[in-house]
C-alpha cells in the first residue's frame, strides 16, 4: 500500500461518489444536447455527498452558462463550479477503478498518477501521489465488504473554497450561441 489514510479516504470518498461526481461532468453536455433539439433542460442534483452542503443544485442552462462565463455566485453555484471545473480529474479516478480491475484479471500491474485540485483538497501529505492497482482493489475491497450507516459522512466529498467572481475568458464549452454571451450578463 502506497497511499495515507488521509489519500485512501479522499480516493475512496471520490469513488463512493461517483454517481454524483459523473451527474456534475455530463450536466453541460446534457444542457447542450437539450439546447440543440430545442428542449429545456434543468440539472437537478442533491448536494448530500458534499461536507457542510444540503438542498439541491437546480441550474437551467442559462444558469449554467452565466456560471461557466462569470463564476458561482452563491455556496451552491460554487459547487457546481468547483467540481464541474475538475471533472477530468474525478471521471479519470473513477475510470481507474475499473482500468484496475481489468489489470487484476490480466494480472498486470497498473498505476494511476493523481493530483487532487487544490480548491477543493488540502491533504497534509500532498495532493499528488499515484494509486497502485492494489490500492484500488483495497479501497474498492474496503467499500463493499463493510455497511455504511445511512447517517455516516465518512465519505462525504469535501466541500471546496469559494472560486473568484468573475473569470476572464470565454470557455469554450458554452450551451447556445452568441446571443448569450454579452457583456452584460454577468
Amino acid at each position: 500500500m502506497t497511499l495515507t489514510s488521509e489519500q485512501r479516504l479522499a480516493v475512496a470518498s471520490i469513488y463512493y461518489n461517483a454517481t454524483f461526481l459523473t451527474n456534475i461532468a455530463l450536466s453541460v453536455a446534457h444542457g447542450r444536447n437539450a439546447f440543440n433539439k430545442g428542449l429545456d433542460y434543468i440539472f437537478q442534483q442533491s448536494l448530500n455527498p458534499v461536507c457542510n452542503c444540503w438542498g439541491a443544485i437546480r441550474l437551467n442552462i442559462h444558469d449554467i452558462n452565466r456560471v461557466i462565463i462569470c463564476g458561482p455566485s452563491d455556496v451552491i453555484e460554487g459547487v457546481w463550479y468547483a467540481y464541474h471545473n475538475h471533472r477530468n480529474v474525478f471521471l479519470r479516478i473513477i475510470k481507474g477503478f475499473d482500468n484496475a480491475r481489468e489489470a487484476f484479471r490480466r494480472r498486470q500491474d497498473y498505476a494511476l498518477p493523481v493530483t487532487l485540485p487544490s480548491d477543493i483538497y488540502s491533504l497534509a501529505t500532498g495532493n499528488t501521489f499515484t494509486i497502485t492497482r492494489s490500492d484500488f482493489m483495497s479501497i474498492q475491497n474496503d467499500l463493499f465488504s463493510t455497511i455504511i450507516p445511512p447517517d455516516s459522512n465518512t465519505y462525504d466529498l469535501p466541500e471546496p473554497a469559494l472560486l473568484s467572481l468573475c473569470i476572464e475568458t470565454v470557455p469554450s464549452e458554452i450551451i447556445g450561441n452568441s446571443f448569450y454571451i454579452t457583456a452584460d450578463y454577468c
